[in-house]
């Protein structure tokens, strides 16, 4: 949000000993996040209030002229093309030096005393759009004289600084929007300056519109559901003439970023960023009626809004209506069937104090984060709406020479906020505070803020809560501590160690396993980690060949490939995998996040999963996810699985089970090469699912101590030519079966596919240790076990290879 200083001394003086920047760190510490500021005086630096006395032909050029301009005390000849330009005309000069907008559309550059075509020119006589003024007509030059006549200011002498004739020496603070989510009352100037009043000890001008509703006449009548807003006030004005608004008024608009639009929606504008209310006027005429009747919108109603464009409401939208169609989206936006146009004589304005949480369901759900919306949403003050409707009255009347308020308001107010007060001990809010801070002090703080403040006691205080800072904002003590350290000074506040007994947390089981398992996987076995949104859209339903109806739908999303609550983590990894293949060739990535996951309950079934991929076959995948369990550890073994997720291979899969209970905590496989086809992707991609909140239940499994060997071991190969469909444990177990008591470890070190081996056949390599706990091995029981493993892999005919 954008905070003009001009419009904040408005409402109280700003010391001058004060440059922007200590006000913006003063505002910050005490306040609000200033994010920036800038100072809109250097933008017309080198610029003048030029008036030309003497027009002649460029001799050298039919479409320019000569004019001798007067710049204050001097009378330079410039070079211009503008066919409006005149004898005695006033207008802006930017001299050299000067930073312009080549007509408006080119490039920024500086200007120099130039020759153009042959002829001296000492500046240039400027276009708004060529110096960040309204814009002119096509080869139209600003013409300041009639600006001022039509707005009825004095017009400024020759050389007069740009900057000061137009009120343009204005500094703009940029405040973080986030930093005032809880403070509604800060949403509009009046309220900002409440707070400049109170850290630089200055007093605030009230504020009170000086304008009288008559008390008999045409009134509107309101129709205001209590659970739909609060208050609703609206007054009927006759004799409006649509125009542009007064330079005064674009002025204050444009420099914190308000598009100026015609004066009276330049007035709702001004209002709601003067007071933080929003206000909107309906053409009385087009409304048909004098009634605005609100209600919730009907299933699958559809209005255009005044961006023109048409939206499907819901059951859960309120609406602004004629008593029969829509008119306004409540709290949002207008509808294009009542806006102000130029043929607008007669207006019904309105100011109200929405629900916030119907607004900002509403705005969330059709993607209207409009300036309306976004103060609604916080939960505004219902005493503002009147102020506002005065305020909004008196400028309209101000500004619309003929205008007239008709009749009396109408005010429906179905929730009198009842008076908050909350005890006080002083106290308390030194011990937490942390520092001495008198009675006296204590009161006089927040006085400056607007609360009342009432002894009640010793070392007790009775305080009044205003009704800008009772709306979910300040309502017990420790809300008003916190209001006195601001005030005071967090700066001022001596850091000191806490006398306290420091006690450890208790140990969160899940996160500290969670921490192992990313250490293993990213600094024991190379993976990286990523992270993804829990969405994705349907085209990688599709892909991936997942049941749609198996999601939850988010029926607000962001953006249209976040449409869906994932039911795995696969999809976005294979995106990423598909995007990180165009720079290298061999990579392992995972990622550790929830699941969502349909079911009859209202909520979905959450689960949390570790989901790795690597670039390579089964085995690859397998190899890592084996590594993992035993680094974890947890004890498991391979089975087939009769369940596959449609992604996965169907010849090329696995789950591995506890060993404690026989819980499936994971599978593994490669990713099908038709999924692999719809993701663009062009190498072989195995990937494995565990499910950590499975594993987190389980736990790990004790670590047994094994001592090393005493005796050493001795390492034989074996080479098997098996069936494509023969699984690499049929042979693991068919080994091991031979001699239990020497065979000490079985690993698979090669697979081997190629048509010299036949049609259907693939061979496997095992590398078999023998070892024994108590002796050394002679070559000649080597060969015995040797023979023995040939036996048994011949009975069960199969081919030992290399014999």
């Amino acid at each position: 949000m954008e905070i003009s200083l001009n419009w904040i001394k408005e409402f109280t003086e700003i010391p001058a000993k004060y440059s922007a920047k200590e006000l913006s760190h003063l505002l910050t510490i005490r306040t609000c996040e200033v994010e920036g500021y800038k100072d809109e005086r250097q933008k017309f630096a080198c610029m003048v209030v030029g008036k030309v006395l003497k027009m002649r032909p460029h001799p050298n050029a039919d479409k320019l002229k000569l004019a001798d301009t007067d710049i204050g005390g001097k009378i330079v000849q410039i070079v211009c093309g503008g066919k409006n330009l005149v004898e005695g005309m006033i207008v802006p000069i930017a001299l050299p030096g000067a930073v312009v907008n080549w007509h408006g559309a080119g490039e920024v550059m500086e200007l120099k005393e130039t020759k153009i075509r042959g002829e001296h020119s000492f500046g240039m006589i400027c276009a708004g759009e060529e110096i960040g003024l309204p814009p002119s007509p096509p080869e139209f030059i600003t013409d300041l004289g009639e600006m001022w006549a039509k707005s009825g200011e004095k017009p400024a002498k020759p050389g007069t600084p740009l900057a000061d004739a137009l009120g343009l020496g204005d500094t703009i603070l940029e405040v973080d929007n986030k930093s005032l989510t809880h403070r509604p009352d800060l949403w509009g100037h009046y309220g900002m300056a409440r707070e400049f009043a109170a850290f630089l000890g200055q007093k605030l001008k009230p504020f009170a519109p000086k304008v009288k509703f008559p008390m008999e006449g045409e009134r509107v009548k309101v129709v205001m559901p209590k659970e739909i807003g609060d208050r609703f006030v609206a007054v009927i004005i006759k004799g409006v003439k649509i125009e542009e608004s007064p330079a005064w008024l674009k002025r204050k608009l444009s420099a914190v970023g308000m598009r100026p639009v015609n004066n009276i929606v330049d007035v709702t504008n001004y209002v709601m960023l003067e007071t933080g209310q929003p206000m909107h006027a309906f053409d009385r005429k087009v409304l048909g009626t004098d009634t605005l009747a609100v209600r919730f919108a009907k299933k699958d109603e559809v209005m255009e809004a005044i961006d023109h464009k048409k939206r499907v409401l819901s059951e859960q939208d309120a609406l602004v209506t004629n008593g029969k169609d829509a008119m306004a989206i409540a709290g949002v936006m207008g509808g294009a069937n009542s806006e102000i146009s130029a043929a607008t004589t007669e207006i019904i304005l309105e100011a109200a104090c929405w629900n916030h949480i119907l607004i900002r369901k509403t705005s969330q759900k059709h993607g209207l984060r409009t300036d309306a919306a976004q103060r609604f949403e916080k939960s505004l003050d219902p005493e503002l709406s009147i102020l506002a409707l005065e305020r909004a009255c008196e400028l309209i009347l101000k500004i619309c020479k003929g205008a007239q308020i008709a009749g009396p308001a109408t005010d429906v107010y179905n929730k009198k906020t009842a008076g908050i007060a909350v005890s006080l001990d002083v106290k308390t809010v030194t011990g937490k505070i942390g520092a001495e801070i008198s009675e006296k002090e204590i009161a006089e703080h927040l006085k400056s803020l607007g609360f009342g403040v009432t002894k009640a006691g010793k070392g007790k205080l009775e305080v009044s809560i205003p009704s800008w800072r009772a709306t979910k904002d300040v309502n017990i003590e420790d809300d008003l501590v916190e209001e006195v350290a601001r005030m005071y000074g967090y700066e001022k506040i001596a850091p000191t160690l806490p006398l306290l007994p420091i006690k450890l947390p208790l140990a969160n089981r899940e996160r500290q396993l969670k921490n192992m398992a990313r250490s293993i996987l990213s600094n024991s076995l190379g993976f990286d980690e990523v992270s993804f949104y829990s969405f994705y859209g349907m085209p990688e339903i599709k892909k991936c060949m997942l049941p749609a109806n198996a999601h939850v739908t988010i029926q607000n999303p962001l953006t249209d490939d976040q449409t869906h609550m994932r039911i795995s983590l696969l999809p976005n990894i294979l995106k990423a995998v598909e995007k990180n293949l165009n720079v290298r060739d061999n990579f392992k990535i995972y990622e550790i996040g929830r699941t969502y996951i349909k079911g009859p309950e209202f909520f979905p079934r959450e689960e949390k999963f570790i989901c790795g991929v690597v670039i390579g076959s089964f085995y690859d995948g397998l190899g890592a996810l084996q590594a993992f369990l035993k680094a974890f550890p947890i004890n498991a073994r391979v089975e087939t699985t009769a369940t596959l997720p449609p992604y996965a291979h169907p010849a090329k899969c696995a789950s591995l089970k506890a060993n404690r209970g026989g819980i499936e905590i994971a599978t593994v496989y490669e990713v099908h090469p038709q999924i692999l086809k719809n993701f663009g992707i062009k190498a072989n991609v195995a990937a494995f699912e565990i499910n950590f909140t499975r594993l987190a239940e389980l736990g790990q499994d004790e670590k047994n101590y094994i001592p090393i060997p005493r005796f050493p071991g001795i390492e034989i190969d074996v080479s098997v030519l098996v069936n494509a469909k023969t699984k690499v444990r049929e042979i693991q177990e068919l080994i091991r079966r031979s001699d239990q008591n020497l065979i000490a470890n079985i690993s698979l070190i090669d697979i081997f596919e190629d048509k010299s081996l036949g049609e259907g056949k693939k061979s496997f390599t095992f590398r078999v240790l023998l070892q024994s706990p108590d002796r050394t091995l002679t070559d000649e029981e080597m060969k015995k076990v040797q023979e023995r493993i040939f036996k048994t892999l011949r009975n069960e005919e199969f081919v030992i290879r290399g014999l």
